[in-house]
């Protein structure tokens, strides 16, 4: 099921991420996107070390297409 929730929102353009882990939250606004960890250990994934309790903020362009293909599921827990 996730590989087809993935597929399906690969071609409706929309952002697959993966799960992301326990206490790992992700918000995009229209120019940045902030990674959380609302946790007390640090979390390592998609190649960021978050430390405990801390974040992350990036560049982020909404109109770019930031897929990964080798991702198979589409982070939201309804997947």
């Amino acid at each position: 099921m996730r590989g087809f929730v993935a597929h399906t929102c690969s071609r409706a353009g929309i952002e697959v991420i993966g799960i992301l882990p326990a206490g790992l939250r992700l918000r995009d606004t229209g120019t940045e996107r902030f990674w959380f960890n609302h946790t007390d250990a640090p979390i390592t994934f998609d190649g960021r070390t978050l430390p405990a309790a801390g974040v992350i903020r990036e560049a982020y362009d909404p109109n770019a297409l930031h897929l990964r293909p080798d991702t198979t599921s589409c982070g939201i827990a309804a997947c």
